[in-house]
Parts: structure tokens; sequence; C-alpha cells
């Protein structure tokens, strides 16, 4: 893989696939700057490995912060050719044990707050990161926005109600900015993993992750490096692939 000495913004740097997104990156020549919410030792513990790869603090609630930090990154960067988008939330667990009524009542019962903190971080972010990206993606390209979404956003599974839709606009989103932007030479594409070994996927009730397994071809989950290589592929090398939700759930 060659960078070309690409510049690269990752948003949520320091989660669990996150942070592999940026040590691929950065092993590949690119010029990364990141965003971490909380998670400041392992912030520090990527500048530290990588001299060209350094975080900001960013709470993604939080639009106007986002659109000055985000803004504040790309000046540092002087540019930037891609954004990988991988933070997120996942609100609830899934209990398989009595799965369908706890998906009922999990639906029946969820407040307006709960629903509003989902999209506010996994589909309002995005919209208000890409935003600001585009604005400063100046040159003939190619240039290419990644966004990590969930299985959910293209077969029907158990989650979490609010999350589940929350992560499904990005579908549309994707198909929408793909058209929009293609004009301008940039690539917009959703990775939709399935479940993984750590991160949100720690959520997941045990017995789903067993069902899980029975039907997936390969037999294991994924790992973060198994789905930092395919975004940082997309991120680095990507000239063609546009509008799509590609599936990185180990062939369900």
């Amino acid at each position: 893989m060659t960078t070309n000495l690409k510049k690269c913004l990752v948003i949520g740097g320091s989660g669990y696939v996150g942070y592999e997104v940026c040590r691929t990156l950065a092993a590949n020549g690119a010029a990364v700057g990141f965003t971490y919410y909380q998670n400041r030792e392992r912030a520090a513990a990527l500048s530290a490995e990588f001299s060209d790869c350094r975080g900001y603090p960013l709470e993604l609630g939080n639009i106007p912060e986002i659109h000055r930090v985000v803004s504040r990154i790309i000046t540092d960067l002087d540019g930037v050719d891609a954004l990988i988008h991988c933070a997120g939330s996942r609100g609830g667990t899934t209990d398989f044990v009595n799965q369908a009524q706890y998906m009922l009542d999990q639906f029946t019962g969820l407040d307006a707050a709960t629903w509003d903190d989902e999209f506010n971080v996994n589909t309002k972010s995005v919209f208000a990161v890409c935003q600001t990206v585009v604005k400063q993606m100046q040159g003939e390209g190619p240039f290419n926005l990644v966004l990590l979404g969930s299985l959910n956003a293209a077969k029907p599974v158990p989650a979490p109600v609010a999350y589940a839709a929350s992560k499904g606009a990005l579908k549309s989103l994707v198909e929408v900015l793909s058209k929009t932007l293609g004009e301008r030479h940039i690539c917009v594409n959703l990775v939709a993993p399935g479940i993984l070994e750590q991160g949100a996927s720690c959520q997941v009730h045990d017995d789903l992750k067993k069902e899980y397994l029975k039907h997936c071809a390969l037999g294991r989950l994924g790992t973060a490096e198994d789905i930092a290589r395919f975004m940082s592929w997309l991120a680095l090398e990507n000239t063609y692939m546009t509008g799509q939700t590609i599936l990185l759930d180990g062939g369900l």
C-alpha cells in the first residue's frame, strides 16, 4: 500500500477500530490527525508511536465544537485527502435468551433522550464532520470519505433500535453524498462490520455470538485489524468505488 504522503483525518482514533486505523495509516506513511473523547492514554500512545500522528480531544455531541476542532485539524495537516469516521455509540445490550421480548420492551420503552443521544453521535456527528471536511477538500483528488457503519445497515439483525436506526441512516447518507460529491472527485463509502472480538461488540450477548459463529463462513469474529486494513485501503488507494455499503462479516 502506498500513500503519496496522504493526509488523513480519523474521528474516534482511540477506539477499538479507530486506533488500528490510525496505526495502519501512519505505518503506511500518512500524516494523521485523529480525535478522541476520554481515552487520553491511548491517544498519547499513538502520538508516541508515530511522529506524524496527533490527537485532538472532541465530544461528538457538540456540533459547533465538531466544526471548530475538525477545521483546526485540517489546518494543522495543511489540507486533508481522506476522512475516516470510526466513532460511535451503541446503547444497550441484546438479551439473546429472551430476545423477542427484550426487543419489544427495548422499543416500547425507548425514551426520546436516548434516541437523540444515539443519533447525535452516530449520525449527526458524521454529517457535521463530512460537511466541514468537504468544504476544505480542494484540488483534483481523488478524495475519500470512509464511514464506519454496522451489519444492521444491510441485514436485519438483533440490535438496540436507536442504534440500528442511527447507523442505518448512514447508508442513505453515503448514497446521496456519492452522487452529490462525485464531480469533485470525492468517493464516499460505508464499511459495515459484523460482530467483532472487542469494542462495541462486547455488549453483544455471548449466546448471540455463538449463533453468529454457526453461520459465519470463516467461523470467527472479526478483529480491529480486519476492519482497519480495509478502511485504510479505501482512504489511501480507492479511486473509483463510491456510494457502497461494504459488508465485512466473515461470510454470514
